[in-house]
């Protein structure tokens, strides 16, 4: 409010900046000003309540009003105007976010300003309650009255001159504002997203693809960063998401010379080449603590959005030609990571015999993810991995302090023990430094660990060079390298999918091993996935071969890794269950002798609704393949007739399957009744063609059309899967028109990356968001 008089003309302020936390407003702390300056000022502030604040400069402050539904011209329409807490006088050029929990919190936009000439003195007008004044704005002219009511109250009223007028002078304003409102927050939400591009990671895989369709870089030893660069700005985040940026000041300055204004996303590694050309992340470390960039490279592998475009969907040799050509433009510290298509063991050979860290492969048709998919494979030189420090045990040497560390893997959210590291513990000083820091009473591992140990929490990431992984899970001859502040404990996980026994011959006829079910499965992986992720399975295991198997319907007790344990409220004694959550865990079922997946048909989230009907056609053994293949149009013609959209694969033995995605809508009852009803239907409608009864005397040169799949705990072979039999088949998504084309054992592990070309289940996920069951 107003004050009057010398001891209380240093007092105006106070109430205003009481109000405010000047460390987290821009908002002007300000000060009385010595000269007089007869200006005003109108904001229009988007607080929780939007309005607008009126100002007039009097005695060095500005003397404020709210007035909620602004002013007008209109000299009958009447605003009331609240008097509030003066503002100084530096207030006149604010414009701004007042951060939210901060009083008025909200933007402040200003609508107009100028000069005002005094018609009714002010020191008067306050006493007696009127003020009259002419403003002489860009927007609002002419003269005006502020009339007091009660309290604080005022009204602001437009006097009777040329400048009056009933147009409304806010509405086009107001819609401009929110226009550019909306504009800048579009953009908030692109630069949000942008920054939420997760990484595409590796797969550690032991051996070279041996099929086409794969390139080849070299792998680096640094910290991997992805650099976001927009509207002369840059973010260089590392895997956990932390802000490298002013660790890599020359690098950055590079990138966005490099940019030219446009919007980029880049992927790469941040590497110190040592004189022999390697890179070295010992002096990388050492590079950072000197605070010095400028012995330091970034190799960029891969670009994700350039130039209003989003890029992850394209193939992988679209984004990196696209990626030269922005790198052609030469700049200190910035490379393009060079790959090689063809002689990829050549180019392994010559990566080790020059002691790299190893080669990263990717598909040449690949998406950019953002995840473990299986499209990158890391295949290293040596053996490396980071594990998690759970804890150290102190030495009884005096020049030693620390003997060893203890080192652990997330598996979900347990963290696994994997055995201890002594070796190459150099900077015992330094690590108790930063042990001191995290510090703990309990053991952090699942495990119970049997050492004298001091426990940390499990923040800490160490890089561990190692001879070999034991049958128990530990290390064996570790060696510590480093610390890693550039990743996070979570993604430490066991992503080491060794296949042993790699060369058993588990289809005996054909002579196909174990590696070559995983080669296959790790071949089919991003097109398998969306089938199984989520979905309770059973799976099929052999032993010795596919002529031993056995059903696999509850989990391990040491499930591994891509793999989630969950529990359902079901019949019978046991309700533990498991899915696969990706790629590794398709690789970790084949470890542990899976063959076939099978697929319930509801999600483990809604495991009541179900979304996957399946029909398998099942024929007698002698029905001719032309009276199988009229069973399964006619199958396509009764869903047709419902308006459902239904998808055709082979079964991989002697029969085909029809699915029918859904939204899952209904219940278990209501989704078998239906599918009964569709077998039934055909039976009674073409009886010398389908069966309904389930047994092999029954179905002579007949089709068992098997509706049974359709209920709850029931499984169906999913999408992709080999079978167990002598040809090696596949249960193989194939298009409507390729019915007469392809025989249901015809696709097998032998001849199947021909069929792999097209997609002709490309809709089925977009089918299942809207298909419903009425």
């Amino acid at each position: 409010m107003a004050y009057f008089g010398k001891n209380k003309n240093m007092k105006k302020l106070t109430e205003y900046q009481q109000k405010r936390n000047f460390t987290k407003t821009k908002e002007p702390k300000g000060k009385i000003t010595k000269k007089s300056q007869k200006i005003f000022v109108i904001q229009y502030h988007q607080s929780k309540r939007p309005h607008y604040d009126f100002r007039l400069e009097h005695r060095g402050i500005l003397l404020s009003w709210a007035i909620p539904k602004g002013p007008s011209l209109n000299p009958k329409v009447k605003r009331l105007a609240v008097q509030v807490e003066d503002h100084p006088y530096d207030y006149k050029d604010f414009e701004g976010t007042i951060p939210q929990g901060e009083y008025g919190a909200g933007d402040v936009h200003i609508f107009d300003s100028g000069v005002y000439e005094e018609i009714i003195s002010i020191n008067k007008g306050l006493k007696d309650g009127m003020i009259k004044f002419c403003l002489r704005g860009k927007r609002i002219q002419g003269n005006f009255a502020l009339v007091k009511m009660n309290d604080n109250n005022w009204l602001l009223i437009k006097e009777k001159d040329e400048y009056c007028t009933i147009k409304n002078i806010l509405k086009d304003y107001e819609q401009q504002i929110d226009m550019k409102r909306k504009i800048i927050l579009n953009q908030q939400i692109k630069n949000q997203k942008l920054l939420n591009f997760q990484f595409e990671l590796a797969l550690l895989h032991e051996d070279i693809p041996s099929e086409s369709g794969w390139l080849y870089e070299i792998k680096y030893d640094g910290y991997r960063i992805l650099s976001v660069i927009q509207d002369g700005n840059i973010k260089m985040l590392t895997r956990n998401k932390k802000d490298y940026t002013a660790k890599f000041p020359s690098i950055a300055q590079n990138l966005l010379k490099l940019s030219k204004g446009k919007t980029m996303i880049l992927d790469g590694e941040i590497v110190h080449f040592s004189n022999q050309g390697k890179s070295d992340f010992s002096a990388l470390q050492d590079d950072l603590k000197n605070k010095n960039d400028e012995n330091l490279d970034y190799v960029v592998f891969d670009c994700l959005y350039f130039d209003k475009k989003d890029l992850r969907d394209t193939p992988l040799i679209k984004r990196k030609e696209l990626l030269k050509s922005i790198l052609s433009t030469k700049v200190d510290n910035i490379r393009y990571s060079e790959h090689i298509e063809n002689h990829a063991k050549e180019f392994y050979q010559k990566v080790k015999e020059n002691k790299l860290e190893g080669i990263i492969g990717k598909r040449k048709d690949s998406k950019y993810l953002g995840r473990r998919s299986g499209n990158w494979i890391k295949i290293k030189c040596r053996q490396s991995h980071e594990f998690v420090i759970g804890g150290y045990v102190l030495s009884d040497n005096k020049d030693r302090k620390i003997k060893s560390l203890l080192l652990g893997e997330y598996n979900g959210n347990n963290l696994i023990y994997r055995g201890k590291v002594g070796s190459g513990i150099t900077q015992n000083e330094d690590l108790l430094k930063i042990f001191v820091k995290y510090i703990r009473k309990t053991s952090p591992f699942k495990d119970k660990i049997d050492e004298n140990a001091i426990y940390l929490s499990p923040k800490l990431i160490a890089e561990i060079e190692y001879q070999e992984i034991t049958k128990s899970g530990h290390v064996r001859q570790a060696s510590f390298k480093t610390i890693r502040s550039d990743k996070s404990t979570q993604e430490v996980h066991d992503e080491v999918i060794e296949i042993s026994s790699k060369e058993k011959i588990l289809y005996p006829k054909l002579k196909v091993k174990k590696i070559d079910i995983a080669n296959y499965y790790l071949l089919v992986a991003e097109k398998m996935l969306p089938f199984i992720q989520n979905r309770p399975l059973s799976v099929l295991r052999a032993h010795q071969n596919v002529n031993s198997t056995y059903m696999k319907r509850h989990p391990d007790s040491n499930i591994g890794i891509g793999i989630e344990k969950f529990t359902l409220s079901s019949k019978g004694d046991r309700n533990e269950y498991f899915s696969i959550q990706d790629v590794s865990g398709i690789l970790q079922e084949v470890q542990n002798g899976t063959i076939e997946f099978h697929i319930w048909g509801a999600n483990k989230n809604d495991i009541n609704h179900p979304n996957y009907m399946v029909f398998d056609l099942d024929p007698d053994e002698n029905l001719p393949i032309s009276k199988l293949r009229r069973g399964v149009k006619l199958l396509k013609d009764i869903l047709d007739k419902f308006n459902l959209k239904s998808f055709l694969k082979t079964s991989g033995k002697k029969g085909y399957h029809v699915v029918i995605p859904f939204k899952n809508n209904v219940t278990w009852d209501k989704f078998s009744k239906f599918s009964l009803e569709v077998a039934t239907l055909l039976e009674e409608k073409y009886e010398n063609i389908f069966t309904t009864n389930i047994r092999k005397d029954k179905r002579k040169n007949k089709i068992f059309i098997d509706w049974l799949r359709n209920k709850k705990m029931s499984t169906s072979v999913a999408p992709y899967s080999l079978r167990t039999n002598e040809k090696a088949g596949i249960s193989c998504p194939i298009a409507w028109n390729q019915l007469n084309k392809i025989k249901p054992d015809s696709i097998t592990i032998k001849n199947v990356k021909k069929y792999l070309k097209l997609n002709p289940w490309k809709n089925f996920l977009s089918v299942s968001k809207t298909q419903t069951l009425k």
